[in-house]
This record gives structure tokens, sequence and C-alpha cells, in this order.
């Protein structure tokens, strides 16, 4: 009897002294991540996909398509009068000068397995160009 009443004395003192934590958090439905900002900006980028591109603006996770461009190489530049697509001879493919909403760029193919090369390394999804307070931003 003696034991059982120091087993509940010693429980209840663990617990009494026990803080259980609990963190409020959320996760993101999409992470956003900056391929290309701040120094590391870049004034041309040079992307390609097997089957050509849509071009279009983001709207948070959302994009919208204003064009398609049928290169599947593409120079993306930044310009002190807006942001320009071009194609590998040098002809002005989509401009825009709201540099602030930018041009989104979104591979034509391959459902959720869309890729795309930019500098080399391929990646999946879209890119986005735009400035943001000032810098240049491709992610």
């Amino acid at each position: 009897m003696k034991k059982i009443a120091t087993l509940i004395l010693a429980l209840l003192m663990i617990f009494s002294f026990s803080q259980f934590t609990y963190a409020d958090y959320s996760i993101p439905s999409y992470i956003r991540i900056g391929l290309f900002y701040g120094s590391n900006a870049k004034n041309d980028a040079n992307i390609y996909s097997e089957n050509g591109f849509y071009i279009g603006t983001y709207f948070g996770t959302e994009f919208s398509e204003n064009d398609k461009i049928s290169n599947t190489e593409i120079t993306v530049s930044f310009k002190e009068d807006g942001i320009y697509i071009k194609n590998t001879q040098g002809d002005v493919l989509y401009k825009t000068t709201d540099t602030t909403k930018g041009v989104g760029v979104f591979p034509t193919k391959g459902g959720m397995n869309r890729r795309f090369k930019i500098g080399g390394e391929e990646y999946r999804g879209g890119l986005d160009f735009k400035v943001v307070n000032g810098n240049k931003v491709i992610y």
C-alpha cells in the first residue's frame, strides 16, 4: 500500500510540474523560392522548355495566360522601360512596361511535371519576373 501511495504521489508531482506547449502554425500551400534576387539578380535569363511557353502574369499562386510562344528557347530581359521576352535571334516576342506586375513564364506541356531550364539547371513549374521594392526578382 505504501508503494502505491508513493507511486501516486510521484506521478502527481511529475504531472503538476509539467508544462504542455502548443504551437499555432500554418503550412503554406506553395513555397516561393527566389532563384535570383538582390546582389544575385540578373538582367537577362535564358530559359529552355521542350515545347514552348505560356506568357502571362501571376496573381499570388494563380497564373493568368496572355500569350503562347512556341519557341523552345527564350531570353527574358529587364530593361529601363520594361521586361522583354526575345527569341534566340533577338526579336521581341512579348513586352510589358508594368514591371511591378511582371511577367510569368510557364512551360506549355507536362501537366504537374512541367519542366524548364534556366542557367543550365532544371526546375519544375513556372517563373515570375518582376521588380519588387526597386529590385529585380526572378522566382
